[in-house]
């Protein structure tokens, strides 16, 4: 009966062990399989095709191989980026220098880009210049090394409030830096932050929250964002705590300014010790 007992421990044992370690992380592969020579043809025979750019089949030959070694889907990419600029009225030769630079960057990525483009430079979105529509999508896809996907989602909920929200004023341009500006903030958090923004527009406009006008609101939610995504719970709390009879029984300029203090804290960098 011991050995009986004895069996069924260790058995238990292992059984315990197993079921606490940790699967190990799948292991990525060092190379992508890559289909080099349909990207060549395909890039090749699209270019070949436009005969309204004029291209001497050398300088085909020369764009597609550059997108040759972008792997799969590369030829998509850069078709797309360039029909997308050429259509915006873009000249062929600064569009094509564009598009290839997508031939080498994920879908995601080239996805930010196009819809950052299309919501700055059209007329039922931004209405930007053509120029100041392309400068902003290239900074805010290509020039930043956090997830395209997270920064596109930001731009486009600040983009949208700026449309809902009639009585701000908020010209093309402002909304554009806006945008900006809460998408890259996000960055160094690793986090989405238009979300943020909004709670902490929405509660300094509310009546029963520091019923600021919405410009000073703005302007305030943009400087709370520094602090990350928990600036939001810890501004509500400390403004409610100090504005409360019960709490510091501040002024609202007080309770703000303390709130402010707070939510600038909502951040340390990670301790080495």
């Amino acid at each position: 009966m011991k050995n009986v007992i004895c069996f069924l421990a260790l058995s238990n044992a292992s059984f315990a062990f197993a079921n606490t370690t940790q699967a190990p992380e799948a292991i990525k592969p060092k190379y992508l399989l890559c289909e080099s020579s349909k990207e060549y043809i395909t890039a090749f025979r699209y270019l070949e095709a436009q005969k309204s750019y004029s291209l001497k089949k050398e300088e085909v030959m020369k764009v597609a191989d550059v997108v040759s070694k972008g792997c799969n889907g590369a030829a998509k990419r850069f078709i797309e980026i360039n029909e997308l600029l050429v259509k915006a009225g873009l000249e062929t030769s600064d569009s094509l220098k564009i598009a290839i630079k997508f031939a080498d960057r994920s879908d995601q990525t080239t996805d930010t880009f196009s819809t950052l483009f299309k919501e700055s430079f059209l007329k039922d979105y931004l209405d930007l210049e053509l120029k100041d529509s392309i400068d902003i999508s290239m900074k805010l896809a290509l020039e930043t090394d956090s997830d395209s996907t997270m920064i596109k989602n930001d731009f486009q909920k600040i983009v949208k409030f700026c449309l809902d929200q009639k009585g701000l004023d908020l010209s093309g341009p402002k909304c554009s830096d806006l945008a900006s500006k809460v998408a890259l903030s996000g960055t160094r958090f690793k986090s989405e932050m238009a979300s943020a923004f909004l709670d902490h527009f929405n509660f300094l406009t509310d009546k029963s929250g520091a019923d600021l006008a919405t410009y000073k609101a703005v302007e305030l939610s943009v400087k709370l964002i520094d602090g990350g995504p928990m600036s939001v719970t810890n501004f509500k709390d400390a403004y409610k705590f100090a504005i409360s009879k019960s709490g510091l029984d501040l002024g609202k300029k007080e309770a703000i300014n303390y709130a402010e203090i707070m939510a600038e804290r909502s951040k340390l960098e990670s301790r080495t010790k």
